[in-house]
């Protein structure tokens, strides 16, 4: 089978063999199927009439179909004329302009036409001082729409009478000022729009008229009735009477809880339609472009097309997605507006993880990882572009992404230059490629789709000149961004028994079933909606439709008996829910079946439920077979064991690391840290109690003043060598602010200090030591121990949140690490949290005679209290170095139960790991 012509196809030969139909027979599946009906068109085509449709999809439709019945009855054919109204206007136009029947004018695009319009109204808006606009993008649209409706629906003859109604409404002046901006370029750049051409096809003399039908076209503007009628003679077919558009029929419809269940429903019951080989099955989305995504993912779901098989989807879209929003331009888009738009921390991760762009290598080291950590931890969003390449020389010095920022920042003098649109698309096609756009390795077939589209893109890029001149690099990437939402992209799909379309494309067309979802008071009929720019009364006596509630109803009630007359069934489906607010069903349905479950069901191709069977399989996995002792690294290795042996298998064997969230200011360790160093600092210089007592209030604000200076110096320091500064990170004021707190904190701690009634000296501040435990080498590092006057020691461990003594008393002590000191060092007697917290300052301790707190109630009775099975120091020293044996034994012996103390599993980052959320029952118990 082949095809030639031109003018759309207007003249074209198909040519049949039984050859041919043989070896080309399976190829006919990729065609689209003849969803319509023939009888009532044949005697049109057959007697040479062009037939006008609606849209494009019906005309192909008719097209295929006729074409596939005549070539089963003749070698040879004749492609029929069957074009939508518009392209065949627009055909009738040009034949005109080319005969010198119509001024030599070049109509504009729609992009054209809108960034036109945006030009005048900016530049209005720079102008007017009596008329303001929050965004003038969308005012542009609105005008656009305005001037087109206005000039499809306005009288013929004199003006002056309804123009003048423009003056009294600040809208509508000033949108008549716009149009004498906007017809007056339009002349003198000789250019015009596809209205002012129909309108100009109404001047010519005494046309050679064709013989038309109009097949389906239920809804034309006044001026297309009347450029269609100048042109041509007219017949109508697949229009429904009007008795049958009024006869109050209704679709008989299900009703779902909200948008979410309607939709998996309507997949489930297409896929099992597919899977039973029932005959075609339509679905009509009123609202297609909020819908189809979510749609289209429970089809996915249900076909099993999520993943490897994310192409084989046998569905077919009638309508796209724009170029921009596809995931490489959407990426190309980000790299080409580092300076354009603001670099948002989402942006930023985005850019540095994007498959489309040779940033960063995550796979070849843990640097990416850091980098993104880096980016996680800025507290300022946007991030400053000198900060992001900052953060990126200092984690990933030698990937692409540092030589790319590096160019850039030097070509940014360029940017702001202005060129003409042709230079800069050259332009743009060396920046991605610097990116190495698109960085993947093995494109598929419908990324493959995408990038074919690239050079059409830059084309239309380019065909933007004659409406801008010379413009700057922030100018060109807005434009080529609006290229591309204007380059509708619809992958090639499989050509199936199951179409989702939109409400308009079903017309004409012929299922077994459709369905119609979306079927809600306000879709169908829509609610009135007057333009802003047109005053109301006009647009009420020259029947908008959108003006008029009766209209709108006609209107409605037209298109159901349209899918009821060309379609076997017709259901149809509303939702009670609308982003939370309540609707009701449309006039125009019967509610059948009300639906009430809660949440969406399984995919039906997954699995049943089955009964898990429990294998008691050793999982220990040593830590180590020759060695008898081994180094196991700080108390959190106890600590860790003790709340879980899977964590602290995690944590310490494997060595994970989380990406916290993002957060504003400094994080709870930060602040911790600032207290500790600034403690460090006073005791340094205090050295005992005597010390403490002997400084007055002037000399020790002093000393609490440097401590927390130094503190903060400490802690810019160390946030320098990972990447960022802290100050750059969460500003001056922030960091001035948690100086002022934690100065009030340490001097509220140290008036805790002064009340302590034994003299005491700090022996070690942060010493580090070795202690064996078992089989394993711990590091121990305690904050402080102080000596008593009689040669006794207490550990103090600093802490800025909730303590208690029962964390040191079970048999696995939640919190080991000061009882470890009790076996690093025999005088160790008393063991204390110091919890310095605003207001809430105290000693938490245990020990005899310590002198810590007036009162104390003596060893033997906290013993008693908090239920020990011991009570004396000595038989708790016993059991602490019995119980952190055999947490050490049992971590290098690779004990990984998931056996969590109560409470442990609160701030654990592993839940997904160790699947603890399945065990309710021991959860509860």
């Amino acid at each position: 089978m082949t095809g030639g012509g031109k003018n759309n196809r207007e003249i074209g030969v198909y040519r049949y063999s039984a050859a041919a139909s043989c070896h080309n027979r399976p190829l006919e599946r990729k065609l689209l199927k003849p969803f319509v009906h023939l009888s009532a068109v044949i005697p049109h085509i057959e007697s040479g009439r062009v037939l006008l449709t609606p849209g494009l999809r019906l005309a192909r439709q008719l097209t295929q179909a006729w074409v596939k019945q005549a070539l089963t009855e003749k070698e040879v054919i004749a492609e029929p004329v069957i074009q939508p109204v518009d392209a065949w206007l627009e055909a009738r136009w040009l034949e005109a302009v080319e005969r010198g029947l119509l001024p030599a004018q070049r109509m504009l695009s729609k992009l054209e036409e809108r960034l036109l319009w945006q030009q005048i109204v900016e530049e209005d808006h720079r102008d007017s001082n009596d008329f303001r606009l929050l965004k003038p993008s969308a005012a542009a649209e609105q005008a656009r729409l305005s001037r087109e409706k206005l000039l499809q629906f306005a009288p013929k003859g004199d003006d002056s009478g309804w123009r003048s109604l423009f003056q009294y409404d600040a809208d509508c002046r000033a949108f008549a000022r716009w149009c004498k901006r906007f017809d007056a370029l339009m002349e003198r750049s000789c250019w015009t729009t596809r209205v002012d051409a129909y309108r100009q096809l109404l001047t010519l003399p005494d046309p050679q008229k064709v013989s038309l039908t109009l097949c389906h076209c239920l809804h034309l503007s006044p001026l297309t009735e009347q450029a269609l009628a100048h042109l041509g003679n007219i017949e109508r077919i697949g229009t429904p009477p009007e008795q049958a558009a009024h006869d109050g029929t209704q679709l008989p419809s299900q009703h779902f809880d909200d948008r979410s269940l309607e939709l998996a429903a309507v997949a489930r019951w297409a896929v099992q339609r597919h899977h039973e080989a029932q005959e075609s099955t339509g679905i009509v989305l009123m609202d297609i472009k909020a819908d189809r995504p979510l749609l289209e993912y429970f089809l996915r779901q249900e076909f099993d097309c999520l993943d490897a098989r994310y192409n084989s989807l046998p569905v077919n879209f009638s309508t796209g997605m724009p170029l921009a929003q596809t995931p490489m331009y959407r990426d190309a888009l980000l790299a080409l507006s580092l300076d354009v738009l603001p670099l948002t921390r989402a942006r930023a991760l985005q850019l540095v993880r994007s498959p489309y762009l040779m940033g960063v290598d995550f796979a070849e080291s843990s640097s990416g990882l850091n980098l993104a950590a880096v980016l996680l931890d800025f507290a300022v969003d946007p991030i400053p572009l000198e900060d992001f390449q900052h953060a990126v020389n200092q984690c990933v010095p030698q990937s692409n992404l540092a030589l790319v920022l590096a160019a850039w920042r030097s070509d940014r003098v360029r940017h702001s230059r202005k060129q003409d649109l042709y230079q800069w698309c050259d332009y743009l096609r060396g920046e991605l490629e610097m990116w190495g756009w698109p960085a993947r390795n093995a494109l598929d077939s419908v990324e493959y789709q995408q990038l074919d589209r690239f050079d059409r893109s830059l084309d239309l890029l380019a065909g933007l000149g004659a409406t801008h001149g010379s413009v700057d690099f922030r100018r060109v990437v807005t434009l080529w961004a609006q290229c591309l939402e204007d380059l509708i992209f619809q992958p090639k799909t499989h050509s199936g028994d199951l179409q989702v379309m939109g409400p308009l494309e079903a017309i004409g067309l012929r299922f077994d079933v459709l369905w119609v979802c979306g079927l809600q008071a306000g879709t169908l009929p829509s609610r009135p909606r007057l333009l802003p720019f047109i005053p109301g009364v006009l647009q009420r006596d020259w029947g908008m439709p959108d003006a008029d509630n009766r209209q709108l109803i006609d209107q409605a009630q037209t298109l159901v008996a349209s899918w009821q007359a060309t379609h076997k069934s017709v259901i149809g489906s509303c939702r009670g829910l609308v982003d939370g607010v309540e609707q009701q069903p449309s006039p125009l349905i019967t509610v059948e079946t009300t639906h009430t479950e809660t949440r969406l069901q399984r995919p039906s191709h997954w699995q049943d439920s089955v009964t898990l069977e429990q294998i008691n399989e050793p999982t220990a996995l040593p830590l180590s077979e020759a060695p008898a002792i081994a180094y196991g690294g700080g108390a959190s290795v106890l600590k860790n064991q003790s709340a879980c042996p899977f964590r602290a298998w995690v944590t310490h064997r494997l060595g994970p690391s989380t990406i916290e969230s993002p957060r504003l200011g400094l994080s709870a360790a930060e602040r911790g840290s600032i207290v500790h160093d600034a403690l460090y600092y006073v005791w340094g210089k205090l050295e005992s109690g005597a010390g403490l007592a002997a400084s007055d209030d002037q000399t020790l604000a002093a000393i609490i003043s440097d401590a927390v200076d130094n503190a903060l110096r400490e802690i810019e320091q160390k946030s320098r060598r990972h990447g960022i500064a802290v100050r750059k990170r969460v500003g001056s004021a922030c960091l001035e602010i948690e100086a002022e707190r934690c100065k009030k904190l340490v001097s509220e701690w140290l008036d805790q200090e002064r009340n302590r009634s034994d003299n005491f000296r700090v022996a070690e501040r942060e010493e580090s030591h070795e202690l064996t435990v078992g089989p394993l080498v711990l590091t121990l590092r305690p904050d402080r121990v102080d000596e008593l006057a009689d040669g006794r020691r207490i550990v103090i461990d600093y802490k800025t949140g909730s303590v208690a003594v029962s964390s040191w008393l079970s048999d696995r002590p939640a919190d080991p690490q000061l009882p470890l000191y009790v076996m690093l060092d025999e005088r160790v007697s008393g063991l204390s949290f110091a919890r310095v917290r605003r207001g809430e300052s105290k000693f938490v301790f245990l020990g005899e005679e310590l002198g810590l707190k007036a009162g104390d109630k003596g060893l033997a009775a906290q013993l008693k209290s908090s239920r020990a099975e011991v009570l004396s120091w000595d038989e708790l020293a016993v059991k602490w170095r019995e119980s952190l044996t055999v947490l050490a034994t049992d971590y290098a012996e690779g004990d990984a139960r998931v056996d969590p103390l109560r409470g442990a599993c609160l701030y654990c980052d592993l839940s997904s790991v160790c699947r603890i959320a399945e065990r309710h029952e021991e959860i509860e118990a």
